[in-house]
């Protein structure tokens, strides 16, 4: 399995996790930790991408990926798989982006 994959598979699991945890301990502010892991992740995921897709990107797209991940993934599957497989590419990452919220909404209406 990919590091990308594997990556992904981690994410899902940490919604499932932060899901629960903000269900459990409400007055406690853990939005912060949340934004900072969720920018570390789509760093991570967008650098790992890269190397596996043998795609040297600039510093700056996985920059953007992390603060902006819906709209700097987008750019970077656009800009360096072009549009068919970026379109492609671009599709499944939103999917995966509605799967992650499910999943972090799961845990308050059991």
């Amino acid at each position: 399995m990919k590091k990308s994959h594997i990556i992904l598979i981690v994410v899902a699991i940490y919604y499932l996790i932060f899901g629960i945890a903000e269900d459990m301990y409400k007055p406690i502010d853990i939005k912060l930790f949340h934004m900072i892991l969720n920018t570390l992740f789509a760093f991570i995921w967008c650098t790992e991408h890269a190397i596996e897709n043998n795609k040297s990107t600039g510093v700056f797209y996985r920059i953007l990926a992390a603060l902006f991940p819906l709209i700097g993934i987008s750019i970077y599957l656009f800009k360096f798989f072009g549009f068919k497989t970026g379109g492609t590419k671009t599709l499944q990452v939103i999917l995966f982006f509605i799967l992650c919220i499910s999943l972090y909404l799961l845990p308050s209406y059991l």
